[in-house]
């Protein structure tokens, strides 16, 4: 049986949209893990607005407790990175001298993401507590500590 949820007007609702979080960081560290070239696909100057998963762990439990009233809330990083970056501090932080191959463009991928997260750090006072180094750092040796290689 589906359930099925009404919205009076009178409840307090917000909305949560994340900057990017998976994708390149993910399918890189797994192939080098397995001695595979990472895959740079062109032109690998598409930006995200990358973010660690504890700091949106944390801004969605914030925003679960969001009581003022319908708001949306962005939570992302603020400072776009090019994939090709990404991929190369992930290259240099798991010491990877194998090279990267560069794949073809994906079609429809978005050139550049970013996201404006001023209600978040207004309403909620939420920010990114992790930079991206340490970030990357975290979840790469989060993979080598968990992933079957």
């Amino acid at each position: 049986m589906q359930q099925k949820h009404t919205w009076d007007g009178n409840q307090p609702k917000a909305w949560m949209r994340i900057g990017s979080y998976g994708g390149v960081v993910p399918v890189t560290t797994n192939r080098i893990m397995h001695g595979l070239r990472p895959i740079l696909n062109a032109p690998g100057t598409q930006t995200r607005e990358y973010i660690w998963a504890g700091d949106i762990a944390r801004g969605a439990c914030d925003v679960a407790e969001f009581e003022l009233g319908r708001c949306e809330f962005n939570l992302a990083s603020r400072k776009p990175v090019s994939v090709v970056e990404i991929i190369s501090k992930i290259v240099e932080i798991m010491n990877w001298k194998g090279g990267i191959e560069e794949g073809p463009a994906r079609p429809g991928d978005v050139m550049r993401m970013e996201t404006i997260s001023n209600a978040a750090e207004t309403y909620l006072g939420w920010k990114p507590t992790k930079s991206l180094d340490e970030a990357l750092r975290e979840t790469v040796e989060w993979f080598n500590a968990t992933q079957p290689r």
